[in-house]
């Protein structure tokens, strides 16, 4: 226990000055020390309609074709996910070949041939009832020995240890560019080749949605390329804009939905900005060097633009956009 004891202080200690892409693994190597194993996957879970998916992740020691391979056979063999989330919180130790013994089963028991997980440590720790939070699973190959009693409960023990720290990591690296202490809603983190570490819940709702083939696991290539070039994109339909600021080596992303004012023209959005913030046709006409009639056209076709007939709904769409 004492061994457990220094190895969660480790832990912690290492979520306040880990650079924020590196903490997982590197939590990863900790929790090794204690429990070996050859690879691991370290994700985030959410229910959409097809069932519980991986959303975003870490990987250790697995090759890059194993991120394009695990969603896929997950869907069609959920087994370990399904046993780990009837059981939430408590570690549980399989050997996945008897899991997939079955003779349609046999492409499963191959990719885990293929990639040493006939020996599984899995857990899951969600929200409660259970549709959003953290999944970890530990590997070994079908060469090493099974995991233990004693490997199954250090793990369990350690296991929302690392959820915590995780979660320091993030929101210590997000004050140190100002933002709020909480990654959530509709931020994400992601690595410059589009990977995503980690994203709140409406933002995968929101590029789900208006995105429908995006796989959870890396963004769209045409939206990393646009984030990247411009630091803005508008996803498919142009309801939801992603906006990216650098965050060290990562990408810190904000999706919101697009501004009904987009549909007007510069100086349109600049005449209802400063009338929406109280000032009348002739003070907005001042500030701006144009004429009070001029004010007023613009007012009158922003709202056509914008299917509205009053002041009060301009507002309304003014200060929803500045949230």
């Amino acid at each position: 226990m004492d061994t457990a004891l220094r190895a969660i202080l480790e832990i912690y200690r290492a979520a306040q000055d880990t650079p924020v892409e590196e903490f997982q693994t590197l939590a990863l190597k900790l929790l090794q020390n204690l429990v070996p194993f050859r690879s691991a996957m370290w994700a985030n879970l959410d229910h959409t309609p097809t069932g519980l998916v991986a959303y975003s992740m870490n990987l250790f020691n697995e090759p890059d074709e194993f991120m394009k391979e695990m969603p896929v056979m997950n869907s069609r063999h959920p087994g370990t996910i399904d046993i780990a989330t009837r059981r939430c919180g408590e570690g549980i130790v399989l050997y996945t070949p008897a899991l997939f013994s079955r003779k349609d089963q046999a492409d499963m028991r191959e990719y885990i041939r293929r990639y040493g997980h006939e020996h599984n440590f899995a857990i899951a720790d969600l929200d409660r009832p259970y549709t959003r939070g953290e999944w970890l699973a530990l590997y070994r190959p079908e060469r090493d020995s099974a995991f233990s009693e004693r490997d199954r409960r250090l793990a369990t023990l350690l296991t929302p240890h690392l959820v915590e720290a995780m979660l320091i990591n993030r929101r210590l690296a997000l004050g140190a560019i100002g933002e709020s202490g909480s990654l959530g809603g509709t931020r994400a983190l992601i690595k410059s080749n589009g990977t995503v570490i980690h994203s709140g819940a409406r933002f995968v709702e929101m590029l789900s949605t208006d995105w429908p083939d995006w796989r959870f696991t890396r963004l769209p290539p045409l939206l990393l390329a646009s984030l990247q070039r411009k630091g803005t994109a508008t996803v498919a339909n142009g309801s939801v804009t992603v906006t990216a600021t650098k965050l060290g080596e990562l990408l810190l992303l904000r999706a919101k939905k697009t501004s009904p004012l987009t549909r007007l023209s510069e100086r349109e959005r600049m005449v209802v900005r400063l009338y929406a913030s109280g000032s009348s046709y002739k003070e907005v006409a001042r500030q701006l060097g144009i004429s009070p009639v001029t004010v007023r056209n613009c007012i009158q076709h922003a709202y056509r633009k914008l299917e509205i007939d009053n002041k009060a709904a301009l507002v309304q769409l003014v200060q929803a956009e500045m949230h």
